[in-house]
């Protein structure tokens, strides 16, 4: 499957609404979700632990998607986020994210987001000023306990 030269949401219009809360997937939330299999809140952010143990299992199981899922975490990305990345638009090496120059508003445009606010928000607060030593930084609050290649 190639990627879309397009957006087919553009022109699309929904009401706008209260940004929800980010909550926590503390232990006591895990405990209620198993049990009734119902999310505390919409929006759901895994602690270090957690987001680390996903990407043990990831890089044991999914090699092909564990470079996304591992950029994910350590760029703030949102899932969709992630998924609409171009090759181009990801440098692995240099751990940065390039927008090819584009401005504030078609970054906006582009990644579908409801208002500049939230993208500026976003990357100008995570991304661009983002340093390298940063991005560090933010990999080591994730433990990690890869497996071991075989012998």
């Amino acid at each position: 499957m190639g990627s879309r030269d397009s957006n087919p949401a553009v022109g699309v219009e929904l009401a706008s609404g209260k940004r929800p809360k980010a909550r926590v997937w503390t232990a006591k939330a895990v405990a209620r979700w198993k049990v009734t299999g119902e999310r505390p809140g919409p929006v759901m952010v895994w602690p270090p632990s957690l987001a680390g143990a996903f990407l043990d299992y990831a890089q044991a199981h999914d090699i092909v998607l564990y470079a996304m899922y591992l950029l994910i975490p350590h760029r703030a990305l949102r899932l969709g986020e992630a998924c609409g990345l171009r090759d181009h638009d990801v440098d692995l090496d240099n751990a940065r994210l390039r927008y090819g120059g584009a401005d504030m508003k078609e970054v906006q445009e582009t990644l579908g987001h409801s208002t500049i606010a939230l993208t500026a928000d976003t990357y100008t607060a995570v991304i661009l000023d983002l340093q390298h030593e940063n991005a560090d930084a933010i990999a080591d609050l994730i433990p990690r306990d890869p497996p071991q290649a075989a012998a």
